[in-house]
């Protein structure tokens, strides 16, 4: 007997269907699932987090911006990667920010033994 593959579209790739992708992505346990997430724009970016030429930035401290509950320091741990005195009172770069998002829903991806990403430009 086959077990059906259940499929789950997101409209809107922005900071909210990111972080409903990599949860549903991480979630899935052995359930297997797609998860369609579809955008015009770049995914993780839109607008607000979005490359510039001057680095806009966020206007919630980077200790406060984790995409997880469970792990409340993970934009942090993110962000030192890239610059290692990033302290959680920091106000940093959009940009770093949709990177990270990125970057997260990549590994939710990868890390994910059944269920597949799929993103759609549209």
């Amino acid at each position: 007997m086959t077990q059906s593959v259940r499929s789950v579209a997101i409209v809107g790739a922005g900071f909210c269907g990111t972080v409903m992708a990599i949860n549903l992505l991480r979630l899935s346990g052995n359930e297997p699932l797609q998860v369609v997430l579809i955008d015009r724009e770049r995914t993780a970016r839109g607008t607000a987090f979005a490359d510039r030429p001057y680095p806009y930035l966020l206007n919630v401290p980077a200790g406060r911006l984790s995409a997880t509950s469970a792990e409340p320091l993970e934009f942090v741990m993110y962000a030192r990667q890239r610059r290692p005195d990033v302290t959680t009172a920091d106000f940093l770069p959009r940009s770093l920010y949709g990177e990270y998002l990125e970057s997260t829903l990549l590994a939710a991806e990868l890390a994910s033994p059944v269920a597949q990403l799929r993103q759609v430009n549209g």
